[in-house]
């Protein structure tokens, strides 16, 4: 899988958990803001939503950032349920490839924080809207303690926001606020629980999002070059395409027209260029992703050609989509490669992979073009 289709994949995969972060932010936060039945608002509520909840979650998130501190192989198993579609299916060569490569850690850290910054943000935005359009009081009790038990850990708690004398906890605020007695005001407390939204859940995720976004597309860029570097080799010496070894399946340079063009995945404008300039104008173009095998029918056409990508074979899945299709005079399968500006050359261990799959699909060639790059 090419940088451009990873990083496709992972920004649809991030507004997924954009979305969904900010969806269960705004319930969680709106949640642990609702009022009893006596019209107040747990404080250890709000404690263990912006503080408890943090904490554990930049823990595991710090645990995962070791070497051997994730296998990412159960976020792939809960994907299985929807791993029909094709966005999920990307999602899951991402997943496979970044594991393999050894920096599977920083995508799914860096992923993880898209999750928590969007949670947090909401909760924030949540938290201000109910605090700025009404009246509500925040109380605590206890059958076990007293408020001289847990005001040690309320102001080591409150460390990072040392210099914010407002937003600390004190004996006498703890006192007022036992139970909501009459006369107290809360203010210092929702500035202590605001501070620790701040402290505990949005500064550190900030920090570790772009931390793991430098590592995860410093990564990829170093892949990328790589594979170039191997180009120049590979397209000095090209594979003779005319004479394939017995068995596979043969390549042809020509259209019988008209003919029918079926896209098997989305493709760049390089490549609608390529195919303007050096094939006839099809009768007729479908993606195969929105017209199944079954669909397709023969409206009189000489020829159909399945454009792919030629560096990542769809093996069962182009089997069982090529044995449904209809039958037509003459049946090809034309693989390209590219990168984000060009077309590269097909290597050769690819090619020579797609004629054997072909060999066992009667009546189905590799087309090649006279110019092809």
């Amino acid at each position: 899988m090419d940088t451009a289709r990873i990083s496709r994949s992972s920004k649809t995969f991030s507004r997924i958990l954009l979305g969904l972060g900010a969806l269960l932010g705004v319930v969680s936060a709106s949640f642990a803001l609702s009022e009893d039945a006596e019209g107040q608002v747990n404080l250890f509520g709000l404690l263990f939503l912006f503080i408890a909840v943090p904490l554990v979650s930049l823990f595991f998130s710090l645990y995962a950032l070791q070497p051997r501190g994730l296998q990412i192989n159960w976020l792939d198993w809960l994907l299985k349920p929807v791993s029909s579609t094709r966005t999920v299916k990307d999602i899951q060569a991402v997943m496979q490839q970044a594991s393999v490569k050894g920096y599977g850690r920083y995508w799914f850290i860096y992923q993880a924080q898209i999750f928590y910054l969007a949670f947090y943000a909401a909760c924030a935005l949540t938290y201000l809207v109910i605090l700025t359009f009404s009246h509500v009081a925040v109380s605590w009790s206890s059958t076990l303690f007293a408020a001289e038990d847990f005001l040690p850990y309320l102001q080591l708690f409150a460390s990072p926001w040392y210099f914010w004398q407002a937003a600390q906890p004190s004996t006498e605020l703890l006192a007022c606020t036992n139970q909501a007695r009459l006369g107290c005001s809360e203010w210092h407390w929702w500035l202590y629980v605001f501070a620790a939204l701040l402290a505990y859940g949005l500064i550190p995720r900030c920090f570790l999002w772009f931390f793991t976004h430098f590592q995860f597309y410093r990564q990829l860029k170093k892949d990328e070059h790589s594979r170039h570097s191997q180009l120049p080799q590979q397209e000095r010496q090209p594979p003779p395409r005319r004479a394939p070894n017995p068995g596979n399946a043969a390549i042809v340079n020509a259209i019988a027209s008209p003919y029918l063009l079926i896209i098997w995945d989305s493709v760049p404008g390089v490549v609608q260029q390529y195919l303007a300039q050096q094939l006839p104008p099809a009768k007729r173009v479908v993606q195969s992703a929105k017209l199944s095998a079954a669909e397709v029918k023969n409206e009189g056409e000489q020829s159909v050609v399945i454009l792919t990508r030629g560096s990542q074979p769809p093996m069962k899945a182009l089997k069982d989509y090529v044995q449904q299709l209809p039958s037509f005079p003459n049946q090809m399968v034309l693989p390209l490669d590219w990168d984000d500006q060009r077309l590269v050359s097909v290597a050769p261990g690819y090619l020579n992979m797609w004629q054997r799959v072909l060999s066992s699909l009667p009546g189905w060639a590799i087309l090649q073009t006279q110019e092809a790059p």
